[in-house]
């Protein structure tokens, strides 16, 4: 009894140790804000002094938490270490570089030299060989996400990226005063920060470090995703798990959206990972996960606030003969609880005082405003056509709805509502799940398909549950899921669902289909519309183009008037014509200005109208080109415009699904 006494005791101990650690690392820039400079470098001391001890004392007591604590420092230490070697970061206090350096790597020996005894190697490889098919299935989605890593973030990509990563880069200064320099796209991210901020320190000049970082995510998230469906489904076999996994990492707003750079991905990543550390009781991991998760995006202490109350609603009502007094005592006065309500109150902390919804004077209720509630029709009725129908939804419901009766009728209701798996793990995730759809409707913000992404979750979670649940034969099961998976592979990155088509605005980008979630169905270059990969595939198409182009000359490149120049130059401003790429440089305090990147030309875009003839005479350029999409080749002004010019020369361009007829031009 006095042995298991200590166990607990030295857990608990742990425990608090890294609570502790967590709020100091918060802290330590709050008091710098707040002009407390001592305090805040005492703050930075004690944190890296707190995980040196947390180190020893695991290593100490060959305590199995070893193994979470070392994959946690491990990512402090690989941060650490990429800052150190990265050619932005500011180098300029040393002492902190060697004190924190310091720390990291003797906790690092600790750790390894107790892994190395406690013989977690094998452990891994014992795993690996069991979960063979699912290591299959990662290894494929690497593969078919490859294609993505050199796309150009656009639209509200470009925003995260360059006005976000490659501004915050350069400002980590190893002291961790600077925390509350992260925001990305005015979201205060310091959980995402300190994730993608490893995929940018080495590689400022392009995104696929941070699409690297993105892929790694969501490959945890289906291995937790795996894992979860084992602990809710105790009689479901690999293959079947393995395949309801692929509906999850396969669905359009996942992998077919895998390209794009925002905060939502990285949200169901960590939403994920902290529900599955929470429900196997892996403490360390569970408590980094949930405030990485809160302190990626404002909304995130709403849905983890409701998965946490309901799983302590059930708790309290299934402690058994016990009074009232009793029940609170148990429920609340444990360790469990600190661990819960912590991070939380950290990440309220930080919205209500230093994120974007104080920046705009608190929380709004006029609804016009960005950042703010209301109840708008239109943003109703573009929230049901994609929580209900975009990218197959209809479909993942319909089979949820099916499989549910199928579920009843085999089992009943009453087994189902006595089942304490269902009430320990269902209903916290429902509960959380309908807090989300609740929040799409009173929350107004433009409609963007990435917003419903963590609904995927949740959505493909319980459909994988009821199937693999379920008395229907074995092949039924297993063709049905593969099916499904196919359809949702193909709608990634040409749509062929035909509810998706009849519903949305859709324009011929050439040889397919692409529709527009925008509200009223505007069409764009812009990333707003993104639901697929189709978006990502016009960057291929221009890069195409200009790889034939001689930018060593002065050229200009035209769009239509339809489309606006501005995008263009914004999003696609240096051609690296050796790398075929568009790069970039990390930015200063004037975020919008051009900075001039070695080995790139700054290309020039220009709307060609016979209203801009002059101007463009007046620039004296070798060569003009207009570009012309498909879906505007029959517009009215290109048309007038093509009628007023001397085409020189006209060249086809198609890439998946898309065609771009590009004019070189003279102006009479």
């Amino acid at each position: 009894m006095s042995e298991l006494r200590q166990k607990d005791g030295r857990r608990s101990c742990i425990i608090l140790l890294f609570l502790v650690m967590l709020s100091i690392f918060f802290g330590i820039s709050g008091f710098w804000d707040k002009g407390m400079e001592i305090l805040s470098y005492g703050c930075f001391l004690l944190f890296f002094l707190l995980g040196l001890l947390l180190s020893i004392l695991l290593c100490r007591w060959r305590h199995p938490m070893v193994k979470q604590w070392t994959l946690i420092q491990g990512l402090f230490l690989l941060f650490w270490v990429e800052a150190l070697i990265s050619p932005v970061t500011d180098k300029s206090h040393h002492g902190a570089m060697v004190f924190g350096s310091f720390c990291l790597f003797a906790g690092a020996a600790f750790n390894l030299y107790e892994i190395y005894r406690q013989r977690v190697w094998e452990q891994i490889l014992c795993w690996c060989k069991k979960n063979w098919k699912l290591l299959l299935l990662l290894m494929l989605f690497v593969l078919l996400s490859l294609e993505t890593l050199t796309s150009t973030p656009r639209g509200d990509s470009n925003t995260y990226f360059r006005i976000g990563f490659l501004y915050a880069a350069p400002k980590f200064d190893f002291t961790l005063q600077n925390l509350s320099d992260f925001y990305l796209a005015d979201h205060f991210a310091v959980g995402y920060a300190f994730l993608g901020l490893m995929g940018v320190f080495l590689n400022t000049t392009n995104a696929i470090g941070l699409r690297i970082v993105d892929i790694i995510l969501l490959l945890c998230s289906a291995v937790a995703f795996y894992e979860l469906l084992g602990m809710m489904v105790k009689k479901a076999k690999p293959v079947g798990r393995v395949l309801a996994t692929a509906v999850y990492l396969f669905h359009p707003l996942i992998f077919g959206m895998v390209a794009s750079i925002s905060l939502d991905k990285p949200t169901l990543a960590l939403m994920v990972m902290f529900v599955y550390f929470y429900f196997s009781e892996r403490h360390l991991l569970s408590i980094f996960a949930g405030t990485l998760f809160l302190a990626t995006k404002e909304p995130n202490i709403i849905f983890y606030g409701a998965f946490m109350a309901t799983v302590y609603v059930v708790y309290f009502f299934g402690i058994k003969q016990a009074s009232f007094g009793k029940r609170c005592c148990s429920t609340f006065l444990r360790v469990r609880f600190l661990e819960d309500i912590i991070p939380p109150i950290i990440g309220a902390y930080h919205i209500l005082f230093t994120g974007t919804w104080a920046s705009n004077n608190g929380i709004q209720t006029q609804f016009p405003i960005i950042n703010s509630f209301g109840v708008v029709d239109r943003n109703t009725i573009s929230k049901n056509l994609q929580l209900g129908i975009l990218n197959f939804n209809w479909l993942l419901l319909l089979g949820t709805v099916v499989f549910l009766f199928i579920f009843f009728q085999e089992h009943g209701i009453k087994k189902l509502v006595t089942n304490w798996k269902f009430w320990n793990y269902a209903v916290p995730l429902a509960v959380m799940q309908l807090v989300f759809v609740g929040f799409q409707y009173v929350y107004y913000t433009y409609p963007n398909a990435r917003y419903i992404t963590l609904y995927e979750f949740v959505l493909t979670l319980g459909l994988g549950c009821l199937v693999l649940g379920s008395r229907v034969k074995m092949w039924i099961k297993y063709m049905g899921l593969s099916f499904l998976t196919l359809l949702l592979m193909i709608q990634s990155v040409v749509t062929i669902d035909p509810l998706t088509l009849k519903e949305f605005a859709r324009l011929k980008g050439g040889g397919a289909w692409v529709c527009s979630t925008e509200e009223g169905g505007i069409f764009s270059f812009n990333q707003t519309m993104e639901y697929n990969r189709q978006y990502t595939y016009w960057d291929d198409i221009l890069r195409k183009i200009l790889a034939d182009f001689d930018t060593d000359q002065r050229i200009l490149i035209g769009t239509p008037a339809v489309e606006r120049a501005h995008f263009f130059a914004q999003y696609y401003p240096y051609w690296n014509k050796e790398t075929r790429m568009f790069e970039y440089t990390t930015i200063g305090e004037d975020k919008l200005a051009p900075y001039p990147v070695e080995d790139c030309v700054l290309l020039t875009y220009r709307d060609v109208t016979e209203g801009e003839f002059e101007v463009i005479k007046e620039g004296e350029y070798d060569s003009i080109y207009l570009l012309v999409p498909h879906m505007y080749e029959g517009h009215g002004d290109v048309q007038n415009t093509l009628e007023k010019v001397v085409v020189l020369d006209t060249k086809t361009y198609r890439h998946r699904g898309w065609k771009v007829d590009v004019y070189q031009l003279e102006i009479p």
